[in-house]
């Protein structure tokens, strides 16, 4: 026969398993979903500037790359492209903006061609993207 010991009120034990794996689960989600909001489409060594400043709203993304293809999200485009894509998004958005994130190897002239074509369809804002600090 088995006996069962009583326990006294002050020995009474809560299982803690329940809530360690709720825990542990939380902390896969933020894991997860914080390191999903830092992704770039395309990898560009931008150039440093000391009065780079962060922006909250989150404009068009255009990167260039050191040998000066342009890319929208994952995309290769040409400038006739981007001129499209931009159109749309102004037609959705009058106010949208747009950052630039070029490669410190690529060439002026094709990001003066991708800063001209957004003026020319009408984005409202035309930003560079830097790292802040000094080199």
């Amino acid at each position: 026969m088995r006996r069962r010991r009583l326990l006294k009120p002050d020995e009474i034990q809560i299982d803690m398993t329940p809530m360690l794996d709720i825990v542990f689960i939380m902390l896969i989600f933020f894991i997860v979903t914080s390191t999903l909001g830092q992704q770039k489409s395309i990898k560009v060594n931008t150039p440093t500037a000391v009065s780079g400043q962060s922006r909250a709203a989150q404009p068009e993304l255009v990167t260039i790359s050191a040998d000066d293809a342009i890319f929208v999200g994952r995309r290769q485009v040409s400038l006739t492209e981007l001129s499209g894509i931009l159109l749309q998004k102004v037609a959705s958005d009058p106010k949208v903006s747009l950052l630039i994130d070029a490669d410190k190897l690529s060439h002026h002239g094709i990001v003066i061609k991708v800063m001209d074509v957004a003026k020319s369809v009408g984005v409202s804002k035309v930003a560079m993207a830097v790292n802040p600090g000094a080199e």
